[in-house]
C-alpha cells in the first residue's frame, strides 16, 4: 500500500513437472519464502515473514522451453516479525497478529536454458487480507527465480 515499500527477500523449495503433452504440464510446488514490507519515511520498521507457499502451476509450452505459468498458491505462516520500536514500545515477534494461510494467485514466464537449468519471473498476487485486524493488506511479490531440474 501507500504506507510500505518493497523488501527484497529469499525464496528456495523444490518441484515436480508432470507433462500431458507437447504444450501442457501441471507443476506443483514447496518452496519457503522469505518475505516482508518496510514502511516509508522516517522511523522504518521492517516487517518480516516466513512462509511455506504451495503453488500449484499450469505450464503452457508457446515453443521448446519457454512457457506461460499460472495457477493457485496457498501459504503457511510460519513466523513473522517486527524490527525496531513504535508507538507500542519495542516491537518482536508478531506472527499472532497474522492469518494463518495466505491464498493467492500466481502468474509468470520460464524458460529452461538447459535440459536441466531454468529461469522464471513470476508475479504473486495476494488475494488473503494478512493481519487479522486493520486494513486492507495483502501480500504481492515478484519473484526471480532460477531452477534445477535432475
Amino acid at each position: 500500500d501507500a504506507d510500505h515499500k518493497m523488501k527484497i527477500g529469499f525464496q528456495a523449495g523444490a518441484f515436480a513437472e508432470f507433462q500431458f503433452s507437447d504444450a501442457f504440464s501441471i507443476q506443483p510446488e514447496l518452496l519457503y519464502s522469505l518475505e516482508g514490507a518496510k514502511t516509508k519515511g522516517e522511523g522504518s520498521v521492517p516487517v518480516n515473514a516466513s512462509y511455506l507457499n504451495i503453488p500449484v502451476l499450469v505450464k503452457y509450452y508457446i515453443t521448446e522451453g519457454l512457457s506461460l505459468q499460472a495457477g493457485p498458491q496457498i501459504g503457511f505462516l510460519m513466523g513473522a516479525n517486527m524490527d525496531g520500536e513504535s508507538d507500542l514500545g519495542e516491537l518482536g515477534k508478531v506472527k499472532d497478529m497474522y492469518k494463518s494461510t495466505n491464498f493467492g494467485l500466481v502468474f509468470g514466464a520460464g524458460y529452461d536454458i538447459t535440459e536441466n537449468i531454468g529461469v522464471d519471473v513470476r508475479y504473486n498476487l495476494g488475494l488473503t487480507e494478512v493481519p487479522e485486524e486493520e486494513g486492507e493488506v495483502k501480500t504481492s511479490n515478484i519473484i526471480i527465480g532460477v531452477s534445477y531440474k535432475f
